[in-house]
């Protein structure tokens, strides 16, 4: 309880027990119950009186200035003024946070908790709204021929947060059969317009590609050969290449 010249508070935890207010007041008193949702800390003239539920008596009819203040919700303020029993039940705003997606490269898809929010593009986010600052979510992204990738994601900040993804390529193989006598060491290797060496640097003749379209081109001394294969992840394909140029024949009886 608290007294000075002008009115005189009361400060009830209303959940913990029961004060008799008529022996603090010898005249009439009037009563605010501050009882918010969530549970909040209450300040009353920039004065911290705990936490909610409580009760506010006074005797005058003096204007307060309430705060409700909860480190994930914005803060409530209302002016009251004494002058018959009142209540302040008020549901307070959760801080948000709101989180644009993009991804390397671009055209994934985007889930988030389950629910499909749409791909990502060269200049395109996913955009995700109005998440609570206490709430973490389930992003999947999902690419043809990339890994799938999962993260959970909490926001650090209310407002707007950015969040870059990038994805990683998914692998397969091709087994070059080579014909007899042709040695790898002399098999110049080409990906995708790519040098890459020679096939001997690669073990039992088997390059890794990334799956999907790749272009291979096989040199040998005067002998190209080149071929488009759709890999598929992680699978192996064998390519049996001979490098020997077909020869005009003429037989003459």
């Amino acid at each position: 309880t608290w007294n000075d010249d002008n009115y005189t508070l009361l400060i009830e935890p209303s959940v913990k027990y029961t004060y008799n207010q008529k022996e603090a007041f010898n005249q009439r008193y009037y009563t605010i119950n501050i009882s918010p949702q969530p549970e909040a800390n209450v300040f009353i003239n920039n004065f911290d009186y705990g936490s909610s539920p409580i009760e506010v008596s006074s005797d005058k009819k003096q204007t307060i200035k309430v705060q409700l203040k909860n480190n994930q919700y914005e803060t409530y303020e209302k002016s009251i003024t004494f002058g018959k029993d009142k209540k302040l039940t008020t549901k307070l705003k959760a801080v948000v946070a709101n989180l644009k997606i993009a991804s390397n490269p671009g055209g994934a898809k985007v889930i988030v908790d389950g629910r499909e929010r749409g791909k990502t593009g060269r200049n395109k986010t996913v955009n995700i709204k109005n998440i609570p600052l206490n709430q973490t979510i389930e992003i999947k992204l999902q690419l043809k021929n990339y890994i799938d990738n999962e993260i959970t994601w909490a926001p650090p900040k209310k407002g707007d947060n950015y969040l870059k993804i990038n994805l990683e390529r998914r692998i397969g193989f091709l087994r070059i059969q080579r014909q007899s006598g042709v040695k790898s060491e002399d098999i110049d290797v080409q990906i995708n317009g790519v040098s890459r060496g020679k096939l001997s640097t690669y073990n039992r003749d088997t390059l890794t590609l990334n799956a999907g379209n790749n272009i291979i081109v096989l040199k040998h001394k005067d002998a190209v050969r080149e071929k488009t294969f759709d890999i598929p992840l992680e699978d192996t394909q064998d390519w049996k290449v001979n490098f020997m140029e077909k020869a005009e024949i003429t037989i003459t009886f």
